[in-house]
């Protein structure tokens, strides 16, 4: 875990970003942990190949946790299950009988949904370099972007398309796994789910209405995307951005910081 990063920072040390070992150390770690903190400035000027490997650090970090948890630590006596607990917030019961088949299974419906957020990016008008690489970050909820302006470089049709993706990439992979293969209602099911998108979707439509009203938006809808698209960000880590939320008002500072804890 403390040697990879040392080789995945190789690239950013001998291309043209020219980071030095603890920045390129620190982006690295940054992604593998999809934390989306980054020492990079003027990403809309760099090559493509240094900008998709920082989203394929990111796409890995996202399903490396449950992979690791659930597939590798068993065979080293570590309690894979509880640790892919822990860190995923999963309350559910094992949907298949082996830790491996879950892992699988896991894997390929991030696949899928990667697949289908790059055809989704790409039809809402990114190139497909830009599709990609957006959909490794979002499903991984990592939030590195291709520009220094995050989602606001990009059209309302690719914003609403991150904010459907990040919350796919928030929800608990193994009720993905069950509604799948057995129940269709799986995911609704759940209390964790429930309380997750209903609560989700009153505070959005609320600071909708509240900006909309107080003028910062002439029109409902378009505060309803900001607001949408930087409250599921912040809730589920993402850390992408379509506006300097900051110039809201005074009140969404607080407001923010609860829901990324909460988050």
């Amino acid at each position: 875990w403390f040697a990879l990063p040392v080789f995945a920072g190789l690239p950013f040390m001998f291309t043209e970003t020219r980071l030095s070992f603890t920045d390129a150390y620190f982006e690295t770690v940054s992604g593998f942990t999809t934390t989306g903190s980054t020492v990079i400035a003027g990403l809309d000027n760099l090559r493509p190949g240094i900008l998709l490997w920082r989203s394929i650090l990111q796409w890995l970090g996202g399903i490396g946790i449950i992979v690791v948890a659930i597939a590798i630590l068993p065979f080293l006596r570590v309690g894979g299950m509880q640790i892919m607990r822990t860190e995923s917030s999963d309350r559910s019961d094992k949907v298949l009988p082996r830790a491996s088949q879950i892992a699988g299974a896991i894997a390929v419906i991030y696949l899928l949904l990667t697949v289908a957020c790059a055809g989704a990016y790409w039809f809402a008008g990114m190139t497909t370099r830009e599709a990609v690489a957006h959909a490794m970050t979002t499903l991984a909820t990592g939030g590195y972007s291709t520009s220094d302006s995050s989602m606001g470089a990009f059209g309302p049709p690719s914003q609403w398309v991150a904010v459907v993706f990040m919350l796919a990439g928030a929800l608990p992979f193994t009720l993905m796994v069950k509604t799948w293969r057995s129940d269709r209602r799986a995911l609704w099911k759940d209390s964790q789910v429930r309380a997750f998108l209903l609560g989700l979707a009153v505070v959005i439509l609320a600071m909708a209405l509240w900006l909309w009203v107080d003028g910062v938006y002439g029109d409902f809808s378009e505060a309803l995307r900001y607001v949408a698209l930087n409250i599921v960000s912040v809730v589920t880590t993402t850390g992408y951005a379509s506006t300097d939320y900051q110039l809201w008002s005074a009140a969404v500072l607080p407001i923010f910081l609860f829901l990324m804890l909460a988050g």
